[in-house]
């Protein structure tokens, strides 16, 4: 048995078993208790509303299993929101100004339906 097949299977087992939330308008898609509680903090839930949005719009950017979604703040207090494949390959980008000024970068992870911040 080839064991670093099952390594990701692995790793992913805690946010499974964890508390996840159903999204009211994306009901097949969860995030987890850590983004929650960031959300909260930040008030960025614009942040989740566009990438699971964008999963039915843009369905044939997105093939990956895996999705990083970066969220920067540019020198002029503009966003970068940008979202790369498993190799490194940015899929999708947009630039612009948030209603709510953000304080700090936010990264997350998008896999099986489950988006969770990058540790």
């Amino acid at each position: 048995m080839n064991v670093q097949k099952y390594m990701t299977e692995l790793s992913y087992l805690p946010l499974i078993l964890g508390q996840n939330y159903r999204h009211r308008l994306h009901n097949t898609y969860r995030y987890t208790e850590d983004l929650r509680k960031i959300m909260a903090r930040t008030r960025c839930s614009w942040v989740v509303e566009r990438i699971f949005a964008l999963q039915s719009n843009e369905s044939a950017c997105f093939d990956g299993i895996i999705q990083h979604w970066n969220l920067n703040i540019m020198p002029d207090r503009s966003v970068m929101f940008s979202c790369s494949d498993e190799q490194g390959r940015v899929v999708y980008y947009e630039h612009g100004y948030p209603d709510q000024p953000l304080q700090q970068d936010l990264a997350f992870i998008f896999h099986r339906n489950l988006l969770h911040v990058r540790a």
